[in-house]
């Protein structure tokens, strides 16, 4: 028996669903996808935070590696936005968590563009 896969962040671009949050149930003989984000990228903030912390600037660029263009974009921007919030809280591990993210946001793009044209390349062949 073979297994396949695909990941999360494939599905969704496969199926175009608006967000990465969502949930797959076999309900009456057919598959119903229920997607719990709106797309508008604080998950993907918190995982790149999350990631700068754990990997540095490889982890993030994995995470964003797939996500050229405004979405990627507009993650830094919101990252920025949370980076306000936890400063204002006097939340520092969040605050400098998301700075740290926003501050390293052009090496990571560079990164996650050098994976991009690796995988390509790879795919090629």
């Amino acid at each position: 028996m073979r297994a396949d896969s695909l990941s999360g962040t494939d599905l969704r671009s496969t199926l175009s669903l608006r967000s990465a949050c969502f949930a797959i149930a076999w309900r009456g003989g057919q598959f119903v996808i229920t997607t719990r984000g709106y797309g508008h990228g604080v998950g993907l903030s918190q995982h790149g935070a999350r990631a700068m912390a754990a990997g540095g600037v490889l982890a993030c660029a994995q995470i964003v590696v797939n996500m050229f263009g405004s979405n990627a974009e507009h993650a830094k921007d919101l990252a920025y936005r949370l980076y306000t919030v936890a400063e204002r809280k006097g939340w520092a591990q969040e605050a400098y968590a998301y700075n740290a993210l926003v501050v390293a946001w052009q090496e990571i793009q560079s990164k996650a563009l050098e994976l991009k044209n690796v995988h390509m390349v790879q795919g090629t062949l």
